[in-house]
Parts: structure tokens; sequence; C-alpha cells
């Protein structure tokens, strides 16, 4: 082999190897970004499989219990007045109730190795806007959960670790 060929091998070497470090850097990323969502130290899950529509049309409503367990090192807290609820559809998770907390609401604090159960209520009396988007479908739970750090101050835990398994809605 010549001294250009030799070259050429070099820097096709090179691309090599960066192409091949790029692959596992992003294999790693998307790998602990899926183990994250799937289920980290504080994991949500609803104790039913199914919640029931009721109410009139226009005001349509669903309450299902929510367990969230604390398998951390560290005390967390939660809000229930403010649990959101997102619906599937068309391959993409949608907002379809947000509460309006008017009411002093107090955290509950989860220890380490505890679970506390949140009675979830969606309402579209509560939500007016919710009214046309609560309709049956694959639902979960976006539950305000957050740590307190050092000097005091909040701090919001990864959006997959505040996230429910799936529950259904029906029409009752």
């Amino acid at each position: 082999m010549d001294l250009k060929s030799w070259g050429t091998v070099r820097r096709n070497a090179g691309s090599v190897l960066l192409g091949c470090f790029w692959v596992i850097t992003m294999s790693s990323t998307a790998c602990s970004y899926v183990n994250r969502i799937s289920g980290g130290p504080v994991s949500i899950r609803p104790a039913q499989d199914t919640a029931w529509l009721t109410g009139p049309r226009r005001s349509p409503s669903f309450e299902i219990p929510i367990v969230v367990h604390n398998a951390s090192t560290a005390t967390v807290n939660t809000d229930g007045c403010v649990i959101r609820a997102e619906r599937f559809t068309d391959g993409v998770w949608q907002l379809v109730f947000r509460p309006n907390c008017l009411r002093n609401s107090s955290p509950s604090v989860i220890h380490p190795g505890d679970s506390v159960t949140l009675q979830f209520v969606a309402s579209a009396v509560v939500d007016p806007s919710a009214a046309e988007k609560m309709i049956p479908g694959l639902y979960r739970a976006v539950v305000p959960l957050w740590t307190v750090d050092g000097n005091g101050n909040p701090v919001t835990l990864p959006q997959g670790e505040r996230l429910s398994s799936t529950f259904i809605v029906a029409m009752k």
C-alpha cells in the first residue's frame, strides 16, 4: 500500500470511528430517556384500569384513585389539587383537563418507601374548557411532584416521573 492510500484509510477510519461514537452516544441517551419514562424512583399508577365518564354532556367528569409510590431516598411532595389529565389522540398526548384550584391546598409529603393514594377528580365544572375534550379514550395523569433542595427551594421531578401509567376513560 502506498503512502497516499494509507492517508485515505486513516481519514476514513476517523470518520467511521466518529460515526460509531455518535451512534453509541445517541443509543445510550435514548435508553436512559426511555428508562426514565418507564419508571424511575417515583412511580404513579391508577388504582383501577377504568374511570367512568359521568354527568351531563356539557359538564362531564371522571374520578380515579392515583397511587404515587416513592422508591427514592428523598422525600417527595405532591398536591392532589393540581393533577392534570392528558388523552392519547392521533399518536400524541393532549391536555384535556387542567384544574383551577380555588381552595388552599396543602401538599402531601411522601417519605422514602411510602405510597399515597390521591383521589383525582377531573370535572368540566372546574375546567369548562375540558367539556368538549373530555371524551372516552386512553388517558394518563400528570401529577405535580417535587423535592426540596438544601436552601428550601422546590425542585420539580423529571417529566417521566410525574406521569402515571395509562387508564381508560369510558362512558357508563
